[in-house]
């Protein structure tokens, strides 16, 4: 009698954990489709003189917002309202919106506090993973130019901090302790990886003149 209760135990808790298990699998599942699932924002020009803003320039402004998407993942689509100066974006719901409103204004600051850099000095940025620090960090790869000017910043800023910004945000404040001649850079900022790729999106590509703002989602 006491082996069969003990068997019947032992049936009973494994059904419960299969049971459990499933469940989690399932949360596991419905998650994962819920971050995956395409959305839809209508974005508007966040400008006090947007109505001074011509068919170029919002075509401009539909090919930034694209090429930043095209760095992210998934399925995309950009429209653009010429005569409302509207825009209407899907994308998967898992990307920042970041990566839809803001300029993506780069300005890497010397220590006396001039901006010497920006985009246009930037060849490409690449998300990288340190395995050994468990962290995701950006290398970037500068313009023959952009090399040029970042030996300079690097020379003058030698036991000094500088400063990367993206907009109004600083992203990192290393301290140099030699001139960087090879023009490329690794920026550690404590990132999360979707951070990351955000951020390595808005610097691979041009600035907005202006911010968006979604109005509709």
């Amino acid at each position: 009698m006491k082996k069969l209760l003990a068997l019947m135990m032992i049936l009973m808790l494994a059904f419960v954990c299969c049971a459990c298990g499933g469940d989690t699998e399932k949360k596991a599942d419905t998650q994962e489709a819920t971050e995956s699932v395409p959305v839809t924002y209508t974005l508007e020009i966040n400008a006090d003189s947007y109505q001074e803003i011509d068919a170029v320039t919002l075509n401009k402004v539909k090919s930034i917002l694209e090429a930043r998407l095209a760095g992210a993942e998934g399925d995309y689509s950009v429209t653009v309202d010429e005569k409302d100066k509207l825009f209407t974006v899907t994308c998967l719901s898992s990307i920042e919106t970041d990566l839809l409103t803001r300029k993506g204004v780069v300005a890497f600051v010397h220590p006396d506090g001039m901006p010497v850099m920006g985009n246009s000095d930037i060849e490409s940025a690449e998300v990288k993973y340190d395995e050994q620090k468990n962290e995701y960090y950006i290398k970037l790869f500068f313009t023959e130019d952009g090399a040029e000017k970042f030996k300079e910043l690097t020379t003058d800023s030698v036991g000094k901090t500088t400063e990367v910004y993206v907009d109004d945000e600083m992203i990192c404040a290393p301290t140099v302790y030699a001139p960087i001649t090879d023009g490329q850079v690794e920026l550690r900022g404590d990132f999360s990886e979707q951070k990351a790729v955000t951020i390595a999106n808005l610097m691979n590509n041009d600035a907005l003149s202006f911010p968006l703002a979604i109005i509709e989602k």
